[in-house]
């Protein structure tokens, strides 16, 4: 299984940056490796959100996504899902 690719997918809108910094992290610590994480940014209006969005956006395991016009989830996990390479989604 080490050679295929999990794609993680995570729909941010607003979220608090301390927490948003504690769900990226828990998916760069993990100890498989092949995986990508898919964030979109559903057009927060909160800069806290995308300035820390911004410091993962050179991380080459990262894929950020930021939408210019609110969705709500199900577009925002869409757009998210678009990112995705993996064979496996979660």
């Amino acid at each position: 299984m080490d050679d295929l690719k999990v794609s993680v997918i995570v729909p941010v809108y607003n979220v608090e940056p301390k927490l948003l910094n504690e769900c990226i992290n828990s998916v760069l610590n993990q100890t498989y490796q092949n995986f990508e994480l898919c964030i979109c940014d559903d057009n927060s209006s909160n800069r806290e959100t995308i300035n820390e969005l911004k410091q993962y956006q050179n991380n080459e395991k990262i894929k950020i996504h930021y939408r210019t016009k609110n969705g709500m989830i199900s577009k925002c996990m869409n757009s998210a899902l678009e990112l995705a390479t993996g064979e496996y989604i979660g």
